[in-house]
């Protein structure tokens, strides 16, 4: 019922539901709402669940946490045993349960409420591992012993009832094949020539898109998950390294030398695909500069002296990115922000850039008239955008 809600309002314009992510449970989602604010974008998370006879990983019914609830500042809250509860099996299961959360817990209710709560969410078993955990009283041995009998004892609860233990390992291979089929991050590609602002602007971007996604990656032209061959200096200027020389105009290596070169690096593209489609899949955003585009406009950059049609050829097995944006302006402008290049090389990439970007379906062009911070705003927007897309599609 809420999901129509939602979508009525982003047809209003009141907000733009980033994520709609469902989790193993055919009544539990968890939304990320953007909404415009004085200090720019902000982000609501709403985790809605109705689970009556607790299919979930936690297995606590939802039906508990309504049970004996109170108004706390006009919001209701559950009962403290049953919060104590929620918090010993999803830290347990999470691996996040340390001496600090334990200490909090202890607070919520008296021991003997939140043990007894403890049998009836998982067996007796569970409720001998709090008890030892509870009274472990700074003793690490003691608690880590704890932790592994909780989480051993949890795992055999999940199948005290084999009808539920098999709903959940079915609905549990529902999820995870529906993020296989639609992922649920984002892969975007900045685009420029040098002097357009893109790590400045990807700063900007990264700060401010955090809120919608759950990781955020950045990297510069390629994956990186291969080391680095050796380069002509120039060459090493797009790798984060700070040079003083202007990006190479002229080849250093021959035609063999830069095959054997463009075939390494691209296979660290083709296995970092591997790697964009896993983060994907974890929901997060990734950032790229340049990316194997910027072959097709300063192949010296990279000492690649290859034809066009092999750059093309590679294309074909390279991971597509979701969005990408052009950094565009004037080239006069760009040229004076960094003169590292003659005013032709510059307007030549430029055109090269709009190329790239028009023969796509997925380019946005961004004007870098405006401050780096509007200029990170409007990549923002387009990548909520696009993300929004994929949730009314």
């Amino acid at each position: 019922m809420l999901l129509p809600l939602l979508r009525d309002m982003q047809a209003e314009g009141l907000l733009t539901i980033i994520q709609i992510l469902h989790y193993d449970i055919p009544a539990c989602y968890y939304f990320v709402l953007a909404i415009d604010t004085p200090n720019g974008t902000g982000y609501l998370h709403l985790d809605c669940l109705h689970d009556k006879y607790g299919l979930n990983r936690y297995l606590i019914p939802s039906t508990m946490f309504l049970y004996g609830r109170r108004e706390l500042d006009d919001v209701y809250v559950p009962m403290p045993e049953v919060e104590a509860a929620y918090l010993l099996v999803k830290k347990t299961k999470k691996g996040t349960l340390t001496t600090e959360s334990v200490s909090y817990i202890k607070q919520l209710a008296d021991t003997s409420s939140i043990l007894a709560l403890c049998e009836t969410v998982a067996g007796a078993r569970f409720r001998e591992a709090v008890s030892d955990l509870l009274q472990s009283d700074g003793d690490s041995a003691r608690f880590a012993a704890a932790r592994a009998q909780m989480m051993s004892s949890l795992r055999r609860a999940g199948w005290r009832h084999p009808l539920l233990g098999s709903c959940r390992l079915f609905l549990t291979g529902i999820r995870v094949l529906g993020r296989l089929v639609k992922p649920t991050g984002i892969f975007v590609v900045l685009l420029g020539p040098d002097g357009s602002g893109k790590s400045t602007i990807a700063s900007h971007v990264l700060s401010n898109i955090g809120g919608g996604f759950r990781r955020v990656r950045h990297f510069h032209w390629r994956p990186g998950l291969l080391p680095r061959l050796g380069r002509p200096r120039a060459a090493r200027h797009e790798t984060g390294q700070a040079q003083s020389e202007a990006p190479s105009l002229k080849y250093k290596y021959g035609t063999l030398i830069s095959l054997l070169r463009y075939g390494y690096y691209l296979l660290d593209f083709v296995i970092g695909g591997v790697l964009i489609a896993f983060l994907k899949r974890q929901t997060a955003v990734i950032l790229a500069e340049r990316y194997y585009y910027d072959y097709f406009v300063h192949p010296a950059r990279y000492a690649f002296r290859l034809p066009d049609w092999l750059f093309r050829l590679g294309l074909s097995v390279v991971p597509k990115p979701d969005l990408v944006v052009l950094l565009d302006n004037d080239p006069e402008v760009i040229w004076r922000r960094k003169k590292e290049l003659p005013i032709e090389e510059v307007r030549r990439q430029i055109a090269q850039y709009r190329r790239i970007v028009s023969g796509t379906s997925v380019g946005y062009v961004v004007k870098t008239e405006d401050s780096a911070s509007v200029c990170a705003d409007h990549v923002v927007q387009s990548i909520l955008a696009a993300t929004a897309k994929r949730n009314v599609d």
